[in-house]
């Protein structure tokens, strides 16, 4: 089966739900909301959410800048009708396409979103023959996130924005020394590597729990393993299927200076995520603390 229709048929309620109302969403509107205040103006005409999903965030930025129109689009067709019966009451026009055939939106729009969206192209086209069982390439991964971003300018208003969320990669890909504190977390760990088929990552183990790693797959890693830890499988399962961090700031920087957009940034970390972290690691070498897990981004069309 596609990766793409897998991954449509594991994103159930339970993984919505989850999703939803952690701490990681109302750490994501925090985050643009921010950006937003600062460097957007207080009101637009029309806003689009590409990969909408649920659909609650353009309606809350839709309302909060009192857009005349609101769209969402998803490639998924299924669940733009679930959320058309969802949302009947509310005034928003619906599109059923790929990102990379953007023509049925005849008409730009002052915001886009894309919210935690890009890097789902980057781990379904990045696969060879988008096969499930094969690893993904991260340089056709990349180069399906940079196509994807080109068609979406076109929709862009002069003026208008793109926000997109997503975990980002720490700069530098520097090898690693770390510890796990308990038998539970090196047991998620065991289960990660050997499970975990997006990418093989590199994980040399010693005694006391202690193991090396690259940077770029502790980022990965650390976005992933508490999942197993917790038994959350609902997110696990679709999660496997994907690799949350593909690009760097410097990365993001380049890209959308390539096409004479204007970028403005936030990146952290969610406190809970980042307690955890410190309750089920230590950082031995390498590095002085946990790398950062979220980008928050708004790029301006010149």
């Amino acid at each position: 089966m596609d990766i793409a229709d897998i991954h449509k048929s594991s994103k159930n309620d339970p993984y919505w739900n989850d999703l939803l109302s952690g701490t990681t969403g109302a750490y994501k509107h925090a985050q643009i909301d921010k950006l937003l205040s600062n460097f957007f103006p207080s009101e637009c005409d029309s806003i689009i959410d590409i990969g909408c999903g649920s659909c609650e965030t353009v309606l809350k930025y839709g309302k909060q800048l009192n857009a005349k129109t609101i769209a969402c689009s998803d490639y998924d067709k299924i669940l733009i009708e679930k959320m058309k019966t969802l949302f009947q009451d509310y005034p928003i026009k619906w599109h059923v396409n790929d990102i990379f055939d953007l023509k049925k939106i005849k008409k730009n729009y002052n915001l886009v979103f894309l919210l935690d969206m890009l890097h789902e192209i980057y781990s379904f086209y990045g696969r060879p023959d988008r096969d499930i069982m094969k690893e993904i390439d991260h340089s056709k991964g990349l180069s399906f996130v940079e196509k994807a971003i080109f068609n979406i300018k076109e929709i862009v208003a002069v003026g208008g924005g793109i926000i997109i969320t997503d975990n980002v990669l720490y700069e530098q890909n520097v090898p690693l020394t770390i510890q796990a504190k308990t038998s539970q977390v090196m047991k998620a760990l065991n289960y990660f590597s050997e499970k975990y088929t997006s990418k093989k990552i590199q994980i040399t183990f010693s005694n006391e729990r202690i193991f090396k790693i690259k940077a770029h797959d502790f980022c990965i890693l650390l976005t992933q393993y508490n999942k197993i830890k917790n038994k959350n499988w609902e997110r696990w399962n679709v999660e496997k299927l994907e690799i949350h961090q593909y690009m760097t700031l410097r990365d993001f920087q380049e890209m959308f200076s390539n096409i004479k957009f204007q970028l403005y940034h936030i990146i952290g970390t969610p406190s809970s995520a980042l307690n955890e972290w410190q309750q089920d690691f230590k950082i031995i070498d390498g590095i002085n603390d946990f790398p950062h897990k979220r980008i928050t981004l708004l790029a301006i069309k010149n």
